[in-house]
């Protein structure tokens, strides 16, 4: 059965709205135009049916048009990456094996190649991350560290190349576990990092890991806000969080949640409308 999809003009304030609106959709998610700088939300949907019912949802609800169509039989990820040049964040040099990377002095390359699994380095969420890791590792080298919702785990990679610490990359896909695997091998680093397969802190491997004195979610500002009291729970005293993945608005509610747990903000980090947090216990 062919998927079918809509695309819509919807500005970043406006994506956890789309979310809560097509939470039965088999997916809805917010992007940006890099060529003209505007903003679409897309939801995909198993039939045409409803694929057109939340055309007109859309257009009831935000005033919108949008139509429906068969999601293309494209690797969308493949193709996006296919130009990007090489992007720096605190001591990395992210690229592609399309890309001819030259680090300058103190440079860590990270390569990360098209796949099928969220993060490549270049949004403003993982940059942000990376930056705050090339910052806290220069205070304390973490011994036990996390990546919860780790996509390509390009954090976890980068992690493992700053220090030889134990590193625990989780995801609830198994696709993005599996494409996690071949960036660490890519990276030279599969020794370093272990992976499973769970939602949120439901993998056993995490229970038996814990507690940790690092840990990294780069996911969405709602998880984020739903899992601080067990991301308190699973992280050392005196331990450290980066959160990403929120937009800068939505920042006060997440730090809220986790200034109720008793963390307390090291800094923040804004890339374009995006914000990273860096929390201590």
């Amino acid at each position: 059965m062919t998927p079918y999809h809509i695309i819509f003009p919807s500005p970043p304030e406006q994506t956890e709205a789309v979310m809560d609106l097509f939470e039965d959709a088999l997916s809805a998610s917010g992007y940006e135009n890099t060529e003209t700088g505007d903003w679409f939300a897309e939801v995909q949907f198993e039939t045409e049916g409803e694929a057109k019912a939340g055309a007109e949802l859309a257009q009831s609800t935000f005033g919108v048009a949008a139509i429906a169509a068969p999601l293309p039989d494209i690797d969308w990820v493949e193709k996006s990456l296919a130009d990007l040049p090489a992007v720096e964040a605190g001591r990395f040099l992210i690229h592609g094996s399309h890309v001819d990377a030259r680090p300058r002095g103190g440079q860590i390359p990270l390569r990360i190649d098209a796949g099928q699994a969220f993060g490549t380095g270049h949004h403003g969420t993982t940059r942000g991350c990376l930056i705050a890791l090339t910052d806290l590792v220069k205070e304390r080298t973490p011994q036990y560290a996390l990546d919860l919702g780790c996509g390509t785990a390009v954090l976890a990679a980068g992690l493992a190349k700053l220090v030889s610490s134990t590193i625990l990359a989780t995801d609830i896909d198994p696709i993005a576990v599996a494409v996690a695997k071949e960036v660490a091998r890519d990276n030279g680093v599969q020794n370093r990092l272990r992976f499973a397969v769970g939602p949120g802190f439901r993998a056993p491997e995490i229970a038996s890991a814990a507690p940790f004195d690092l840990i990294i979610a780069n996911i969405l500002a709602r998880p984020l806000i739903s899992l601080a009291p067990e991301i308190r729970v699973n992280l050392m005293p005196g331990g450290s969080v980066i959160l990403s993945g929120l937009l800068i608005e939505q920042e006060r509610r997440v730090l809220s949640a986790y200034l109720t747990q008793g963390f307390h903000i090291r800094r923040r980090i804004h890339l374009d409308e995006w914000s990273t947090l860096v929390l201590e216990l």
